[in-house]
């Protein structure tokens, strides 16, 4: 996105926005007495740091699948950092309109200690900035970023569905997945890492194995067939993850990609899940990255999908599809 907006906006108290033309103008730097400058995009330099400004340079594109999450509580602790000093910084982008306001977005969200979601917090950036409008997957991923009390937890539910939708996009348009993260195998968890997410297991009915936990389960509401799958255009699975789907009971469950599924792992498209024990081997289900019809009537994609008549609950899950 583009903008003709050319100036230095203070968007909040020691926070301003710009293009990269005001960043590259020292005259207008100092008379704004900006100390700090945080560099969003590719091609930034540290320009002025003979001059005693302190940069920190993000390399991110202005695109909906681009990964800004990882990237946030970097940037929120450098905002922080010259604030906490009563120094200004300056957050820049190549236009100053969406990827700046997302990085100053996730800064408000945080310092505001949880009460401030997404929407309001470029709301009163706009009350500075007028044009800045984050990109609808950056709006998403700041909506997670909410959902984990604006801290990155790389081991939590969120993060990990997160992931899984970057790797979906990727293999919808690159046929690649490169960005693909497992789940850990609950099996080779120790007893404290695994009583601390939840003390429900799905288990194989034949061997009792260790499959799943009850965090690793994908809850999705029921539809109609695949058409209950559609969605505007500019819809991305980063989007539809920021969504919070009602539970619904199904005779499958919906899982995320786990460690021990050797053929999702080696980067397989399709196939059959079945039991990692080399004593038992047992068809647990399927997956599908294109996706999979659920008996409930929706079209799951991707589709990591366990057979619930083939496994047992230890705790409670049985209501969860």
């Amino acid at each position: 996105m583009t903008s003709t907006h050319r100036s230095i906006d203070k968007v909040s108290e020691h926070v301003f926005i710009s293009s990269f033309h005001e960043a590259e103008d020292l005259s207008l730097l100092t008379e704004t007495g900006i100390t700090h400058i945080l560099s969003l995009g590719h091609n930034f330099t540290a320009k002025f740091h003979s001059h005693d400004i302190a940069y920190k340079l993000i390399a991110i594109d202005d695109d909906e699948t681009e990964n800004a999450l990882d990237h946030f509580d970097d940037g929120v602790e450098f905002i922080a950092a010259a604030v906490s000093q009563n120094k200004n910084v300056l957050v820049h982008c190549m236009a100053g309109v969406s990827r700046s306001a997302t990085f100053v977005a996730a800064y408000l969200m945080k310092s505001g200690g949880g009460t401030v979601d997404a929407h309001a917090a470029v709301d009163a950036i706009r009350v500075g900035r007028s044009c800045v409008c984050p990109n609808d997957g950056f709006m998403a991923q700041l909506e997670i970023y909410h959902k984990m009390n604006c801290k990155l937890e790389k081991n939590s539910a969120t993060y990990r569905r997160f992931r899984l939708a970057l790797a979906t996009t990727e293999q919808q348009q690159l046929g690649t997945l490169s960005k693909l993260i497992m789940t850990a195998d609950p099996a080779t968890q120790t007893s404290q890492t695994t009583s601390t997410n939840t003390s429900r297991t799905i288990r194989c009915k034949t061997c009792r194995r260790p499959l799943l936990t009850e965090d690793s389960v994908i809850p999705h509401e029921a539809g109609s067939g695949q058409n209950a799958f559609q969605y505007r255009k500019r819809d991305t699975a980063i989007q539809r993850l920021s969504q919070q789907p009602k539970e619904t009971a199904c005779s499958s469950y919906c899982s995320e990609p786990m460690e021990w599924m050797l053929d999702v792992a080696d980067g397989q498209l399709e196939g059959k899940i079945c039991c990692p024990n080399e004593k038992c081997g047992s068809k647990l289900g399927s997956f599908s990255w294109a996706g999979i019809a659920c008996p409930c009537g929706t079209w799951v994609a991707p589709a990591f999908m366990i057979h619930k008549q083939k496994v047992d609950v230890v705790g409670g899950l049985a209501g969860r599809g």
